[in-house]
């Protein structure tokens, strides 16, 4: 044993630092090791950052060497799994970490060591101004996309920002940057945030009759969001209601759908304007043939008669529920409605998705627009 620790300590800068930290472990030598700091620091200036990691997670060196620059070289590197063990004895190492990563643009995987480690995305003020960065720029891209289909609307734009101040302006910066001037001096005016643009007047000066433009665009704003009446596939059936409902009540205008053989789920929210920002449910939608049926479900999370009712259209054997990714839906609605516990169980229920995989094993997309251009294509 001796022996084999004499030589361990002769030869320790020789050997990999993998084989050293266990050999060191093995022989418990670190109180024999008086210069494994030093070994450390010494591996971080050859740029053998792993190397040093390895040295410094096993021995819990993190006070002794300088923590930031070597996460910030395993970042570059892409060594996340080195720069992970470096930081799990620490809160304020695991926050370093998706603070330097933040820096770096890494968004997936800050986002996911934040849930990793149970932190809350408000907890990092710097990694959410960047997620509304790529936010922008996602708008910016989606403006001016050269498929028609994929193709995003000015107006459509204002009304999912409306009450998002800070990517108004980060959108407007984008804009202004990629010298799409028309636009950018429209939301300047429209979202009243010129006072945050020293270059207000310039921008003005690019454009041709700025103010006949603002004129124009407001005269033209509509809902794109409205329902399509041209080229769009009509049902071969005709609703005798459409209701919404959003007040116990009212809800006595739903019982019309019991007395249904099918019906149709569909679950609505408003789009999320980040990656990664959790979403709530808005709106549920129960459509039989004769009665087309809207539920808000903001107003009605603490209505038991609201509850009564969902639990008895899902759960009753006699009523074939249709839709979308059903499960999933459901326990999203849960997951945000906590007391509303009908949405736990549903009974004889087909997921469109599902039975139209097993139909088409080889189709790779199965979403509600991929299936109907398949189906109705055919029509």
């Amino acid at each position: 044993m001796e022996i084999e620790q004499t030589l361990i300590l002769k030869y320790f800068k020789v050997i990999s630092t993998e084989i050293l930290a266990e050999c060191i472990s093995m022989f418990k030598l670190p109180d024999k090791v008086p210069d494994l700091t030093e070994y450390a620091i010494e591996l971080i200036k050859d740029k053998r950052y792993c190397d040093s990691a390895n040295i410094v997670a096993t021995f819990s060196l993190q006070s002794k060497v300088n923590m930031q620059e070597l996460l910030t070289k395993l970042i570059a590197q892409n060594d996340i799994l080195h720069a992970k063990s470096l930081v799990q004895t620490s809160k304020e190492y695991k926050m370093l970490l998706i603070n330097l990563l933040t820096l770096h643009d890494n968004h997936k995987r800050t986002a996911m060591l934040i849930k990793e480690y149970g932190f809350s995305i408000f907890d990092f003020p710097k990694f959410i101004v960047r997620l509304q960065k790529k936010t922008a720029q996602g708008y910016t891209n989606a403006l001016f996309h050269h498929k028609e289909t994929e193709r995003i609307s000015l107006d459509q734009i204002i009304d999912l920002l409306e009450n998002y101040k800070l990517t108004q302006i980060l959108l407007i910066d984008d804009l202004i940057s990629h010298k799409k001037y028309k636009e950018a001096w429209i939301l300047l005016n429209y979202f009243d945030v010129s006072k945050y643009f020293l270059t207000y007047q310039s921008i003005k000066e690019k454009i041709s009759e700025p103010e006949n433009i603002l004129k124009q665009f407001k005269e033209k704003l509509v809902d794109k969001y409205e329902p399509i009446t041209e080229g769009a596939f009509k049902m071969p059936c005709t609703f005798e209601e459409v209701i919404f409902i959003d007040n116990d009540a009212e809800l006595d205008k739903a019982q019309g759908l019991s007395k249904a053989e099918v019906i149709s789920i569909s679950v609505e929210w408003r789009p999320a304007l980040m990656s990664f920002v959790e979403i709530k449910p808005s709106i549920l939608q129960v459509v039989s043939e004769k009665i087309f049926i809207i539920f808000d479900l903001n107003k009605l999370e603490s209505s038991s008669m609201f509850s009564e009712l969902i639990k008895n259209l899902f759960m009753s054997m006699s009523i074939l529920k249709l839709g979308i990714g059903l499960k999933k839906d459901m326990k999203l609605i849960y997951s945000k409605y906590t007391s509303m516990t009908c949405f736990n169980h549903m009974f004889n229920y087909i997921d469109i998705a599902d039975f139209y995989k097993e139909q088409n094993p080889h189709e790779k997309q199965c979403s509600l627009p991929n299936i109907l251009k398949k189906l109705l294509s055919k029509v």
